[in-house]
């Protein structure tokens, strides 16, 4: 079963490391900025993410019951990014599960059972696009046809 603070300290790093695809740069979210702009210091937000902000978000995704470390982290970083919901959605589509955009227990069950080499494969482009997406916004929007239908098709990655 998942680790949260395994799952913590992989997604979540400050600008002294470069970010990866598993990984979010804490200081750039918009809710970090916010509150730093009032009068929180760096550690007291870091204390308020990793004890409150982020265990409810794990909570949410019940990673504690996700058997795959590597799955768990991802799906913490795509709740955190805000795109979770739209991953989910696409995967319980696949699945033929009742689509909530939610971890719910079917979903669960399924994210367990499913293939998961592939499923982390499908999960990693997905938070990858997302990542080059909110980055570039302006170059997707140039482009002549959306990667969108082979690139989110579950069945692509997941049959």
């Amino acid at each position: 079963m998942a680790n949260y603070v395994q799952a913590f300290e992989k997604v979540f790093m400050f600008k002294r490391k470069a970010a990866d695809i598993y990984s979010v740069d804490i200081e750039d979210l918009t809710c970090w900025q916010t509150m730093k702009a009032v009068g929180f210091s760096s550690c007291e937000l870091y204390q308020l993410f990793k004890h409150q902000y982020c265990e409810e978000i794990w909570s949410q995704l019940q990673g504690e019951y996700i058997q795959q470390q590597s799955i768990a982290n991802l799906l913490l970083k795509a709740s955190v990014k805000g795109y979770v919901e739209i991953l989910l959605v696409q995967f319980q589509q696949y699945f033929s599960l009742p689509v909530s955009g939610v971890m719910c227990s079917d979903t669960l069950q399924q994210i367990n059972r499913a293939d998961q080499s592939r499923l982390t494969l499908w999960i990693r482009l997905y938070t990858l696009y997302f990542d080059i997406y909110t980055n570039q916004t302006h170059l997707h929007s140039q482009l002549k046809c959306s990667p969108e239908p082979l690139f989110f098709n579950p069945q692509v990655w997941l049959h």
